[in-house]
């Protein structure tokens, strides 16, 4: 199944957007009739109920929808698109100013990030046997709990942890020359987005070193030391919570200031959502690296070349694991969020 549709769906949360078909009509009707706004020169269209809805309303919860499809899509495309698709529409909707130079470098960070996560998801799955066995696996087990309405909670849940994600632009996008941020701080959330950059690159750089060297090594289950992984044995999960938490942190310095200027519950709101995200995000990548770190010392443990690993490299910020569970158990996140299978949640 494609996903034309779901850019479909969201285009019409973007503002200004007018659909071909608005166009015909009312030029059939009127033949002077433009799609522009006189002044703006953009396009506008007809107020309706769907554009009551806030844009981040659709760009948080239709892309986790596409678990009703398949149910790995929740935590994989879903992730991938709700965080693309919501700074994309932000990044659309609002004025760039020289006042304010953060807001796109962190945009363009999310829209890098989501798009290349889905990239990178979509070529794995088709290249990869052990993961397409692994898809089939997981959609059994989702067909032998029930009906797919049945998956309501956990797309609802993502949706809302997607939204939470994405807050943190919010803020700083409502940054403008009225809301003077002292050149202290404004060093310092250039430094936090530039280092936000650099860990969702992070991931694509151990992600592509992963792929390439299992290639040359045609062997799926061979263990990557070298590149990255060289200094790091879990780069990706690493990277993420490095760019997630400058990406909270961008937003609890954004809010603030917006604070401090003027009271208002919405921006107060905002900041607690910039905090259930971080921290819900944080607690998927500290498990799902201490899930990694023991699999892997139970497949390879007993190797010279996994204590040598071990002995020079960082694993990296994590929940140690106890046991590893064998038996059938519920769709969660950490099921998709294996490094072996690629960075995301």
């Amino acid at each position: 199944m494609g996903y034309g549709w779901l850019f479909v769906a969201v285009l019409p949360s973007v503002k200004g957007f007018v659909s071909p078909g608005q166009v015909t009509a009312n030029l059939r009707s009127d033949p002077t009739f433009s799609p522009f706004h006189p002044t703006t020169k953009s396009l506008v269209s007809p107020p309706t109920n769907l554009y009551a809805v806030p844009p981040e309303i659709w760009t948080s919860f239709l892309p986790p929808a596409t678990g009703f499809v398949k149910s790995e899509w929740t935590v994989s495309y879903g992730y991938g698109f709700a965080t693309s698709l919501s700074a994309l529409s932000l990044l659309m909707r609002t004025a760039i100013t020289p006042d304010n130079p953060i807001f796109p470098v962190q945009a363009t960070a999310l829209i890098f990030y989501g798009l290349r996560l889905n990239a990178f998801l979509y070529v794995r799955n088709r290249v990869s046997s052990r993961m397409q066995e692994f898809q089939k696996n997981m959609e059994e087990r989702a067909a032998a709990r029930g009906s797919r309405l049945s998956r309501a909670p956990t797309v609802l849940g993502c949706g809302f942890l997607y939204f939470a994600l994405y807050t943190p632009l919010l803020l700083t996008s409502m940054i403008s020359g009225s809301d003077v941020v002292p050149p202290v701080s404004l060093l310092a959330m250039k430094g936090l987005a530039a280092l936000q950059w650099c860990g969702f690159l992070m991931g694509a750089v151990a992600d592509s070193t992963k792929t390439y060297v299992k290639k040359m090594e045609k062997d799926e289950n061979f263990l990557v030391t070298s590149g990255i992984f060289s200094l790091l044995r879990h780069p990706n999960y690493t990277g993420e919570i490095i760019a997630w938490t400058c990406n909270f942190l961008l937003g609890t310095i954004a809010g603030s200031y917006l604070l401090r200027n003027k009271f208002s519950g919405k921006i107060l709101g905002y900041l607690g959502l910039n905090w259930i995200g971080w921290v819900g995000i944080v607690f998927v990548l500290l498990g799902a690296t201490g899930n990694l770190e023991e699999r892997q010392k139970s497949s390879y443990g007993n190797t010279e070349k996994y204590k040598k690993w071990v002995d020079s490299t960082w694993s990296g910020w994590y929940f140690p694991k106890t046991k590893i569970a064998s038996e059938p158990h519920a769709i969660t996140m950490d099921d998709v969020v294996e490094e072996e299978r690629g960075s995301g949640i």
